[in-house]
């Protein structure tokens, strides 16, 4: 992922930052001015002892939608909770502007490249094993859709959630944008009208 401003590479640095009531953004410096994952002393540290760790598995290039590749995402076996993350921006846009992996979401919706994504199509990638679900196994998994920041992409997540809904899905999904982030619980019986 992209080098934050700030970020710790200590347990010592972590301590200070939950000390002073903030968050630590933890890893190593990577190549090309990249960030990567903490060392094992580092991570191990992080497990024990703090309220909460969030790792990001697989990224996207900053682009919207993807299918993972052969050797992602990387779930670390202590992982509980997986959170497929989808952009509401990728919606009515074409497969092949606004998705990671082309042929592999081409492949999986069976479609080309000129497809523009529907929300039955983003539901399609976030619940497929071979898309957002990959390596979930008996985890936990959830679904955030973020860039909801106008009418119109609401509405967009709000298809998606109708599409995902249509498929059996009836965990929590969160529609959140720069703006405001909120979180739709819906139980099976919504799901079902």
């Amino acid at each position: 992922m992209g080098r934050p401003q700030q970020y710790c590479t200590t347990p010592a640095q972590c301590r200070a930052c939950w000390n002073a009531g903030e968050y630590a953004v933890c890893g190593q410096i990577a190549e090309g001015g990249k960030f990567r994952a903490p060392d094992s002393t580092l991570l191990d540290m992080l497990l024990r002892e703090a309220q909460a760790v969030v790792i990001e598995a697989d990224g996207a290039r900053r682009l919207p939608c993807k299918a993972p590749a052969a050797h992602e995402p990387v779930i670390l076996p202590q992982t509980d909770i997986v959170i497929g993350v989808m952009g509401l921006d990728a919606l009515g846009e074409r497969v092949d502007t606004v998705c990671l992996r082309t042929d592999r979401v081409m492949a999986l919706l069976g479609c080309d490249g000129a497809h523009r994504l529907t929300p039955d199509d983003m539901a399609q990638l976030l619940l497929s094993s071979q898309g957002a679900r990959k390596g979930v196994e008996t985890r936990s998994f959830y679904v955030a859709l973020n860039k909801c920041d106008n009418v119109a992409r609401r509405a967009g997540g709000e298809a998606v959630l109708r599409a995902l809904h249509s498929r059996g899905f009836s965990q929590g999904v969160l529609l959140g944008g720069m703006r405001r982030s909120e979180a739709y619980e819906y139980s099976r019986q919504e799901a079902r009208s």
